[in-house]
């Protein structure tokens, strides 16, 4: 579990585990049912709901920049896709192997 200030706790799901979804469709994938007692809520909060971020098991998320809001009361059915993109090296291209990329983000997580 990860506290964000803006958003509270964040749950990371299959975080250690490599479990792998086979099939498409809503019976194959991750099913929750959250309950968000607002009454608990922060006075400064203007918002009630949830916000969902998918992202890869070695990366922390980043729910400020990326992710979809789920109100309070509402249905949510959440499809992904995944596209892998493999560029060339020199002469094709100009980019960088990805082990010579700078790594812009904290490799750790916050405690």
């Amino acid at each position: 579990m990860v506290t964000d200030p803006d958003y509270g706790n964040c749950y990371t799901y299959n975080f250690n585990a490599k479990s792998i979804v086979k099939r498409a469709g809503t019976i194959y994938g991750l099913r929750l049912i959250a309950f968000s007692n607002v009454s608990e809520y922060l006075a400064t909060s203007s918002k009630s709901g949830m916000r969902i971020v998918v992202h890869k098991q070695e990366f922390s998320p980043f729910p400020n920049t990326i992710g979809i809001n789920a109100a309070v009361g509402t249905y949510v059915n959440l499809n992904v896709q995944y596209n892998q993109i493999s560029r060339l090296a020199k002469p094709y291209g100009d980019c960088h192997p990805e082990n010579q990329v700078a790594n812009y983000i904290y490799p750790g997580y916050y405690t």
